[in-house]
C-alpha cells in the first residue's frame, strides 16, 4: 500500500543522504576502511564473478601502503611486508616483516582493466588483519581494522583496562581469583512499614592452563521473597523458591583445550519446571582457547565495545558498524574514561553521585527539567582500582516516588582481586 511505499521512499533517501555524509558516491559499488568511504577517481569497484573487486592501489594505499610494478609482478608493500602477484594469477606471495614467506590462494583471481588491477578485496583486507562485512543497502564492502580501532578506543580506558588485564591469565601458570558482594533492599513503605531483603555472593575462579573452575555461593532467598511481596506469588511458591535460593550454588568448568562447557546451576529444577533435576551438569560446547587467542580475543574495554558491536551488525547496517563503535566508546568515556577517575591513597577513583546526576541532566534536558528528569532520591557510586588490578565497589541508589511502581533502596559494595 502506499505506507510500504512511503517508508521504501523515507528509507532509501535516508541511506542516500547518509552514504554522501560518509563520502560514497551514489549509484557506485563502495568499500569503506575504518568508517570512512575509499575514493577511486578513475576506476571503480565492481562486482564480478559474485566477489567484489577493486583497483589495488587505492585501496592498498588507503591502507598506508604502496603499489610498484617488477617485470610484470605488482608488489604491494605494507608494514614491512610485501605481497606480490601477478594479473589473471589467483597465487600470492607474501613475506612477513620477519622474513617468513607464505604463498596464499585467492577464490578468483586478480585482472587487468582499464590500466588498472583488480584483486577481490575480502582476501586481501582479511590477508591484512581486517574484518570483512557486506552491506547490502548501501552496497558497500565494510573493512574494519579490529587491532587498530580496540586500540584507539583503549586509549581513553586504561584505568578499566588495567583492572581487566589483571584478569588475563598465562597459560603457563595458576590462578586464583576471588570476588566478594553484598547487598541491602530495601522496599520502602511508608503505610505498611519497610522491608528489607538481604543477599550475598563469594565466588572463586581458579585457572590451570587451559581449565577453568569457578564456584559461587549465593544467598538470594531475598528475589523469592520479594517475589512473593510484588508478583503475587503464593505462600507455597516463594517458601520453595527461598529454600532453593538460600544456599544457592553455581558450578562452571571451562575445558579451554576442548571448548567444552559444563554448568550446574542453582533451583535447576525449578527453573525448567521439573525438565531437570536439582544437581544436573549441563554441557554446551563454546571456542576454546586456541580459537579465542586466534580470534583476537581480549580483555579490555575496546575490545568488548568492539565484539558486542560487531556481534549485532547482522541486525543493521554494517556501513554504520565504525561509526556506532565509537559514538558507543565516546558515551561510555563520559562516565567511565580515564577523565572520570582521580588518584588517591594509591587508587584510581571514579565516583559519580547526585551532583553529578543533576548536572548530567541539566546538560541533556535543560535547567529548567532536569529536576522534571531526575530519576533518583539518593544515588552514590564508588569505584576504587587499585595499581594492581585489584578492586572495590559501592552502590547506594534510591528511585523516586512517583506516585506508582515500588521504590526501593539498594546499598551493596563489594571486592575483587
Amino acid at each position: 500500500g502506499l505506507d510500504s511505499q512511503w517508508w521504501e521512499y523515507y528509507w532509501s533517501t535516508q541511506i542516500t543522504r547518509t552514504r554522501a555524509e560518509l563520502g560514497g558516491v551514489e549509484g557506485q559499488i563502495g568499500v569503506m576502511l575504518d568508517g570512512t568511504y575509499i575514493s577511486f577517481p578513475d576506476a571503480v569497484p565492481e562486482v564480478a564473478n559474485g566477489r567484489t573487486m577493486v583497483p589495488c592501489r587505492q585501496v592498498l594505499e588507503a591502507f598506508g601502503g604502496t603499489v610498484s610494478h617488477e617485470d610484470g609482478t605488482v608488489v604491494c608493500q605494507l608494514d614491512g611486508t610485501a605481497l606480490r602477484f601477478r594479473d589473471g594469477s589467483s597465487t600470492v606471495s607474501i613475506k612477513d616483516a620477519d622474513g617468513t614467506e607464505r604463498t596464499l590462494e585467492m577464490d578468483v583471481p586478480c585482472y587487468y582493466k582499464n590500466g588498472r588491477t583488480y584483486i577481490p578485496v575480502r582476501f586481501f583486507a582479511e590477508a591484512l588483519g581486517c574484518d570483512v562485512l557486506w552491506d547490502s543497502n548501501y552496497e558497500t564492502a565494510v573493512l574494519l581494522r579490529r587491532e587498530a580501532l580496540i586500540q584507539e578506543m583503549d586509549a581513553d580506558f586504561t584505568v578499566l583496562n588495567r583492572m581487566l588485564s589483571a584478569m588475563v591469565k598465562d597459560t603457563s601458570k595458576n590462578y586464583k581469583t576471588v570476588a566478594k558482594m553484598d547487598a541491602k533492599l530495601t522496599m520502602l513503605d511508608s503505610i505498611n512499614g519497610d522491608k528489607t531483603y538481604s543477599m550475598n555472593a563469594d565466588v572463586e575462579m581458579l585457572q590451570s592452563g587451559t581449565t577453568v573452575n569457578l564456584s559461587a555461593k549465593m544467598d538470594l532467598s531475598a528475589l523469592a521473597k520479594m517475589s512473593a511481596a510484588t508478583d503475587g506469588m503464593s505462600p507455597l511458591e516463594a517458601a520453595a523458591m527461598s529454600a532453593a535460593l538460600r544456599s544457592a550454588r553455581l558450578e562452571l568448568i571451562y575445558d579451554g583445550e576442548n571448548g567444552q562447557m559444563y554448568m550446574q546451576l542453582p533451583a535447576l529444577s525449578l527453573l525448567t519446571y521439573g525438565m531437570y533435576a536439582d544437581g544436573s551438569w549441563i554441557a554446551m560446547p563454546t571456542a576454546s582457547m586456541e580459537e579465542l587467542s586466534q580470534a583476537g580475543s581480549a580483555a579490555s574495554v575496546g575490545a568488548l565495545l568492539y565484539e558486542s558491536q560487531l556481534s549485532y551488525s547482522m541486525y543493521g547496517d554494517p556501513a554504520l558498524l565504525c561509526r556506532d563503535i565509537r559514538e558507543s566508546a565516546r558515551m561510555l568515556s563520559a562516565y567511565l574514561g580515564d577523565s572520570c577517575f582521580r588518584d588517591s591513597g594509591g587508587y584510581s577513583v571514579l565516583h559519580y553521585g547526585e551532583e553529578e546526576y543533576k548536572a548530567a541532566m541539566a546538560n541533556e534536558y535543560g535547567e529548567e527539567y532536569a529536576e522534571w528528569a531526575n530519576e533518583f532520591e539518593q544515588l552514590d557510586l564508588e569505584l576504587k582500582v587499585a595499581r594492581a588490578g585489584s578492586a572495590t565497589f559501592r552502590v547506594l541508589l534510591q528511585n523516586k516516588d512517583l506516585g506508582y511502581g515500588d521504590v526501593i533502596l539498594v546499598d551493596a559494595s563489594g571486592s575483587i582481586s
